[in-house]
Protein backbone atom coordinates (compact mmCIF):
# COMPACT_ATOMS: atom_id res chain seq x y z
CA UNK A 1 0.00 0.00 0.00
CA UNK A 2 0.82 3.35 -0.79
CA UNK A 3 2.07 5.61 2.67
CA UNK A 4 -0.50 8.30 1.33
CA UNK A 5 -3.13 5.93 0.85
CA UNK A 6 -2.27 4.56 4.41
CA UNK A 7 -2.17 8.10 5.93
CA UNK A 8 -5.62 9.12 4.28
CA UNK A 9 -7.35 6.06 5.42
CA UNK A 10 -5.98 6.99 8.94
CA UNK A 11 -6.26 10.48 9.12
CA UNK A 12 -10.10 10.66 7.40
CA UNK A 13 -11.93 9.36 10.38
CA UNK A 14 -10.79 11.85 12.19
CA UNK A 15 -11.50 14.71 10.22
CA UNK A 16 -14.88 13.92 9.63
CA UNK A 17 -15.22 13.35 13.65
CA UNK A 18 -14.10 17.04 13.98
CA UNK A 19 -16.23 18.52 11.42
CA UNK A 20 -19.30 16.37 13.18
CA UNK A 21 -18.33 18.14 16.54
CA UNK A 22 -18.66 21.57 14.64
CA UNK A 23 -21.47 21.17 13.20
CA UNK A 24 -22.90 19.64 16.43
CA UNK A 25 -21.99 22.56 17.55
CA UNK A 26 -23.48 25.08 14.93
CA UNK A 27 -26.86 23.65 15.49
CA UNK A 28 -27.03 24.13 18.91
CA UNK A 29 -26.17 27.52 18.65
CA UNK A 30 -28.65 28.04 15.72
CA UNK A 31 -31.70 26.59 18.19
CA UNK A 32 -30.21 28.95 20.73
CA UNK A 33 -30.65 31.81 18.03
CA UNK A 34 -34.13 30.71 17.18
CA UNK A 35 -35.01 31.32 20.56
CA UNK A 36 -33.66 34.62 20.70
CA UNK A 37 -34.74 35.80 17.82
CA UNK A 38 -38.67 34.62 18.60
CA UNK A 39 -38.42 36.53 22.29
CA UNK A 40 -36.87 39.95 19.98
CA UNK A 41 -33.68 39.65 20.55
CA UNK A 42 -32.54 40.48 17.58
CA UNK A 43 -28.75 41.79 17.91
CA UNK A 44 -27.86 38.56 20.32
CA UNK A 45 -29.58 36.01 17.59
CA UNK A 46 -27.17 37.73 14.78
CA UNK A 47 -24.13 37.09 16.94
CA UNK A 48 -25.16 33.58 17.44
CA UNK A 49 -25.98 32.92 13.89
CA UNK A 50 -22.12 34.55 13.20
CA UNK A 51 -20.89 32.06 15.26
CA UNK A 52 -22.32 29.17 14.06
CA UNK A 53 -21.72 30.78 10.50
CA UNK A 54 -17.80 30.20 11.15
CA UNK A 55 -18.23 26.63 12.52
CA UNK A 56 -20.53 25.44 9.65
CA UNK A 57 -20.60 27.97 6.76
CA UNK A 58 -24.33 27.39 5.31
CA UNK A 59 -25.75 29.50 3.48
CA UNK A 60 -29.14 29.47 4.88
CA UNK A 61 -27.20 31.02 8.20
CA UNK A 62 -26.55 33.90 6.37
CA UNK A 63 -30.08 34.51 4.93
CA UNK A 64 -31.10 34.05 8.95
CA UNK A 65 -28.74 36.75 9.48
CA UNK A 66 -29.83 39.27 6.87
CA UNK A 67 -33.59 38.45 7.74
CA UNK A 68 -32.60 39.53 11.46
CA UNK A 69 -30.99 42.99 10.12
CA UNK A 70 -34.12 43.61 8.20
Amino acid sequence: MRPALVIAICVFPVLAAAKDDRTRKAEALVRSAEVLAEEGGFDEAIGLYERAYALDPDPVLLYNIARLHD
